[in-house]
């Protein structure tokens, strides 16, 4: 009866079209032979009874989770090979198993279609593994979608949200029945109180009642706004599994609360709970920088120093996290003509810094300054995790600025802007860079954004009191950061770095421009003084 052939696969039998391989590898994708334990004794199974397949051969549709496990797996250049030849050779087993050398004598069939999913870091390992030679395969007879981790805020897109906050809400009260229904059953809400009351400590009035809560429309509007946040453009950001705590732990706060609706307090009190590691970080960061920034303006004139604003990006919920950054600068007389910023900065922030060196020297020639040489340094206080981007250089450049004209610099304003030549131009996560200075108690009265960002300010107004502002020619908008129109916070919108130079020190170009050809002739004459003096110890000691 071993002799009598095994029907491996009935097609007739199977309704899936589709199968779900979450670890893409020659066991289970190709199938092959199973181990057999009893070899000896003349006990061992046929190798047609020991034989099995994989997706290849049963499923018309591979959809295959994380493509990342298939170039970790190996599998790679079999899974080219089959989607070249449309077969392949049933064969092996474990390396130690039994089954390792066997094969089928006949091809079976594979003209499989295959769904792959996977992330930018792996798409760009496909890139040039092999030339690319699976994404060719796919150019070829199929087609690479790039799926969008932003939306454009519409009114379906927004309905959208509210359905799937709407679907938390019964999902929660799923669970709400599937762990407290027998104590509701046998002891009603009373019990349910009691038992919340010895796990939370907090007594629970009378008409408490354990149930989902419905959002609040201006809750909804403040998860749109923490999705606005996390994205740019105007656009709201599609990456939702990490809303799902937030939603929860909102809903809970607001049955603890037995409020009636979950409201924005709710919303904001979880967002303080559910953050990411970067997040985390960052927090600790803010906390440590406001008794910085309190310590430099009450030990210092502030004179060139500039309260930058800088971002860290989480990978894993697509949430960005700002944090002031405070910078030092300042120019010496004399020496080589060079820019120096030390520390761990990347290559785009020391171009950045080498962009600003020369947007100084062009200002210099333009008031018609004498050459004198004169040595930038810009130091980053406390950056202890590194520092890339272009994002600081118009900070860079106020403050070499403020230290040259001798000028204090506002330091309860932040900025933040990309320098080039005069214009400042956009970058990105400004939305929560100005969020992260915008608690009170940072004692921070406002920020300079470019132009170009204006509309990442709107998702900073949803429930929020507001009103338009203008200083001179440079418009703006006030936020009230405190009912009843209470802590203003001026967010102004500047075009070149001239605008920024009158929202932090106060001055026009014109001023500027006057104070740094007398600083430039005092350098001249300071340069003379010392170059005469040489001469005369030069000639004593001859």
């Amino acid at each position: 009866m071993d002799m009598v052939p095994e029907v491996l696969y009935d097609p007739r039998k199977d309704t899936n079209l589709m199968v779900n391989i979450s670890e893409p590898d020659a066991k289970n994708m190709k199938g092959g032979f199973r181990h057999d334990p009893y070899q000896s004794g003349n006990l061992h199974t046929p190798i047609h009874k020991r034989s099995y397949l994989g997706a290849h051969a049963k499923s018309p549709i591979i959809y295959i989770d994380e493509l990342k496990t298939l170039v970790k797996t190996r599998y790679m250049s079999s899974l080219l090979e089959i989607m070249q030849n449309k077969k392949y050779i049933l064969e092996g087993g474990r390396n130690t198993g039994s089954g390792a050398a066997d094969r089928s004598e006949n091809y079976l069939k594979a003209d499989n279609i295959i769904i792959a999913c996977c992330n930018h870091d792996t798409l760009r390992h496909l890139q040039e593994e092999g030339d690319g030679a699976f994404l060719s395969r796919i150019e070829d007879k199929g087609e690479i979608i790039q799926m969008e981790s932003a939306v454009p805020e519409t009114a379906e897109n927004l309905r959208q949200v509210a359905q799937y906050i709407k679907q938390e809400i019964v999902n929660l009260d799923k669970d709400f029945e599937n762990t407290w229904g027998e104590v509701l059953a046998k002891e009603g809400h009373a019990g349910v109180r009691r038992r919340s009351e010895q796990i939370y400590g907090k007594r629970l009035p009378l008409d408490y009642t354990l149930k989902a809560r419905e959002f609040s429309r201006s809750a909804i509007a403040e998860i749109v706004r923490e999705l606005r946040c996390r994205s740019a453009d105007g656009k709201m950001s599609c990456m939702l599994r990490p809303i799902n705590g937030i939603i929860k732990t909102a809903e809970l706060d607001a049955i603890i609360d037995n409020s009636e609706f979950v409201e924005p307090k709710h919303i904001r009190s979880a967002l303080k709970e559910h953050m990411s590691i970067e997040g985390a970080v960052s927090k600790e960061i803010i906390e440590s920088r406001k008794d910085l920034k309190r310590y430099i303006t009450s030990m210092t004139d502030a004179i060139g120093y500039v309260v930058g604003l800088a971002v860290t990006y989480s990978s894993a919920s697509g949430q960005m996290f700002g944090q002031p950054l405070p910078i030092h600068c300042q120019i010496n007389t004399g020496g080589s003509d060079i820019i120096t910023a030390p520390g761990k900065i990347g290559d785009i922030a020391k171009g950045a810094a080498q962009n600003v060196r020369a947007s100084i020297k062009k200002l210099l020639r333009k008031v018609q300054a004498p050459y004198v040489g004169y040595e930038m340094h810009i130091e980053y206080i406390q950056a202890h995790g590194g520092v890339e981007g272009d994002s600081a250089s118009v900070a860079m450049d106020i403050g070499l600025i403020s230290d040259y004209i001798q000028q204090p610099v506002n330091q309860k304003y932040g900025i933040t802007g990309s320098l080039t030549g005069e214009i400042i131009l956009a970058v990105g996560g400004v939305t929560e860079k100005v969020r992260s200075i915008m608690d009170t108690h940072l004692t921070m009265d406002g920020a300079c954004i470019p132009w170009q960002n204006k509309y990442d300010i709107e998702p900073l107004l949803i429930n929020m009191e507001f009103e338009y502002t203008q200083k001179e020619d440079i418009p703006g908008i006030r936020i009230f950061r405190t009912e009843g129109k209470k802590d203003p916070f001026d967010i102004y919108f500047c075009k070149t770095k001239y605008d920024a130079y009158k929202i932090l020190m106060g001055l026009t170009r014109e001023e500027i421009e006057l104070r740094m050809m007398e600083r430039s002739k005092k350098d001249m004459e300071f340069m003379h003084t010392v170059s005469k003096r040489k001469e005369e110890i030069a000639l004593e000691k001859a």
